[in-house]
């Protein structure tokens, strides 16, 4: 059993720390077999924003899984990082897949960022470092199922899509946010806990 992982929000969504390590006030995954666990996570529209220090993803060049099985939905809604500017966010919508797929306007690897993905029912909105840098059209509202949450690895094999990096502060809002917004938790947060 893995160690105990807190959320410290109001919904209570405790988890187990399996192999991954805190390091300097922040969350390192080896890129081979490390992950946080969560209970299901009701999730059909929301704002992800986490902070992210991505070197590597799994295999070699491969994707780092940042989370997957939001809503519960098996194998889908799940945000992933790749190489210098690819950022992943893969859906299920009406039993139906999609990728949506965003690039940074610079290279991703090997520095924090603060990585936003705001799913609504219309419109899907991707921030990087507290801006609003591209916006895609939704497919509505997220499927659901029962299955847990993951942070740091987003496949059903288990030798895929481990992130080999850090991931520092990590939210989940029931709301979709603003670039105000975006750009406040980017002025007042940080890797390693408020400022």
């Amino acid at each position: 059993m893995g160690s105990y992982w807190p959320d410290l929000s109001r919904y209570k969504n405790n988890g187990r720390i399996y192999g991954a390590q805190l390091r300097h006030g922040a969350m390192y995954f080896n890129g081979i077999n490390n992950e946080i666990e969560l209970p299901r996570i009701a999730f059909p529209s929301g704002t992800i924003v986490c902070w992210v220090y991505f070197e590597d993803g799994q295999p070699s060049g491969n994707y780092g899984g940042i989370i997957k099985h939001l809503n519960g939905c098996p194998e889908k809604n799940n945000l992933y990082l790749k190489k210098d500017t690819t950022v992943l966010w893969q859906i299920r919508v009406g039993g139906e897949i999609y990728n949506h797929f965003f690039e940074t306007p610079y290279g991703q690897r090997n520095a924090w960022h603060m990585y936003g993905i705001a799913h609504g029912e219309t419109e899907i909105k991707f921030a990087w470092d507290g801006k609003i840098i591209d916006t895609h059209t939704s497919e509505g509202l997220l499927d659901g199922g029962s299955q847990n949450t993951y942070i740091g690895w987003g496949s059903y094999y288990y030798s895929y899509y481990h992130l080999l990096g850090y991931i520092g502060e990590f939210f989940l809002f029931d709301k979709i946010l603003s670039e105000e917004e975006f750009e406040i938790l980017y002025q007042l947060t940080s890797p390693y806990g408020t400022r």
